[in-house]
């Protein structure tokens, strides 16, 4: 009669799990500021260009 062969491993994944929840929550706050950044650049171009604006009609009357 033959014997039966058994392998077992266990892999603690805790670390791992534990760097991708950090990865996945740095990348969130990454998206945030980009998105806050963003928004903020525009509304500078945006101010700045009504600024442009004015300054030619105040130099045109």
């Amino acid at each position: 009669m033959e014997e039966a062969q058994v392998c077992v491993v266990i892999t603690d994944l805790t670390d791992q799990k534990r760097s991708e929840e950090m990865l996945r929550r740095s990348h969130g706050e990454l998206e945030i500021k980009v998105r806050e950044r963003t928004a903020a650049a525009s509304e500078g171009k945006f101010g700045q260009r009504v600024r442009q604006e004015e300054g030619r009609r105040s130099f045109l009357h």
